[in-house]
């Protein structure tokens, strides 16, 4: 998990240099719902093969760094 949000903020700097906030908008919603997307389909899939309560502690890790690295797209991008 670390490497990725060290990956991620060194992706947020070169975005920052190179767009415009416009783009910076655009970039935040579609990583959000990108997220929220995949997120979803994860649970429904694991909801599938072990049940509703067994899929959410499985995934409850996943959901807390998709939590972690959306803050910090956020507070890097928010729209002012």
């Amino acid at each position: 998990m670390l490497l990725l949000i060290i990956i991620a903020r060194q992706f947020l700097r070169q975005l920052l240099i190179a767009s415009s906030k416009e783009e910076e908008r655009g970039a935040l919603y579609l990583l959000i719902a990108s997220m929220a997307l995949v997120t979803g389909v994860s649970y429904i899939y694991a909801t599938t093969l072990f049940g509703p309560w067994t899929a959410l502690r499985a995934i409850g890790v996943g959901i807390l760094g998709v939590a972690i690295v959306i803050y910090m797209f956020v507070r890097e991008l928010s729209p002012e």
